[in-house]
């Protein structure tokens, strides 16, 4: 069976998280007729203690994805990047950066695009050219970023999506 679409990824995750009390959450498989398979991820309630850390989240797997940025109750921004590029090596300094200024405020997800397991990410979010930063509200895009960027400018930016303080 293949999930895809946030509204899928939605369903079941939540199926799942109610089965197995938020410890197990399902994999995309690709063969058709085959059950997913259950990937074991950190809690909600622990991954956004980490948020609140300040620290970006590197994102695994589309399956944590789901979980992480699909269901969160905090506003989610995932820059999406290749590990290779020089562009997206500065907009990771700012993600970092920006993820310690909106502590516990905003869940910042990091997705290599590099990573086979999460090219479909790119494919159902439409990523054209990395660093695209998208800003996720209750699961759904709100606005992106496509570039990199200063933090002086990410930041003006993202105040019009998520009023934040800013760094002093």
């Amino acid at each position: 069976m293949l999930l895809c679409g946030c509204d899928a990824w939605q369903r079941a995750c939540s199926w799942v998280r109610a089965k197995t009390g938020g410890t197990a959450l399902p994999a995309a498989s690709t063969t058709t007729g085959s059950p997913p398979a259950a990937v074991v991820v950190p809690s909600l309630a622990s991954l956004n203690a980490r948020a609140a850390t300040g620290v970006v989240l590197k994102v695994e797997s589309v399956a944590q994805f789901a979980a992480l940025a699909l269901t969160n109750d905090l506003p989610v921004m995932v820059v999406f990047h290749a590990d290779q590029s020089a562009p997206s090596a500065a907009m990771n300094e700012v993600m970092a950066d920006y993820a310690r200024v909106a502590t516990g405020k905003v869940l910042v997800l990091g997705a290599d695009l590099t990573r086979p397991e999460l090219r479909q990410l790119e494919v159902q979010y439409v990523i054209r050219q990395t660093p695209t930063v998208v800003f996720l509200r209750n699961g759904r895009e709100e606005h992106r970023l496509v570039g990199s960027m200063t933090i002086d400018r990410f930041e003006s930016e993202v105040e019009r999506w998520l009023p934040v303080t800013p760094r002093k």
